[in-house]
């Protein structure tokens, strides 16, 4: 059974915020967060294969993935003007 690209994806990008996190490196923390909101939109507009009947975890989801990465980045964007 092959794993849907789309799941590693979601994968790489949350694993690239909590290495972001453990370093304190805020460009892989703004990167990961922009690819949090990219990967929220196209989850939005595709869906998940997994949740095709169920359509409203799969947006569910998305509008988490949108607010954690919009957070994540506006967040840093504050606390690096906040150290300048």
């Amino acid at each position: 059974m092959a794993v849907p690209v789309i799941y590693l994806v979601i994968f790489f990008a949350y694993a690239l915020l909590f290495f972001g996190f453990l370093i304190k490196d805020f460009t892989i923390t703004l990167l990961s967060g922009i690819m949090l909101m990219v990967l929220s939109i196209y989850t939005f507009q595709h869906g998940l294969d997994i949740f095709n009947q169920l359509e409203l975890i799969s947006v569910g989801f998305s509008a988490i993935t949108f607010g954690l990465g919009a957070y994540v980045c506006l967040r840093g964007g504050f606390e690096m003007y906040k150290d300048m």
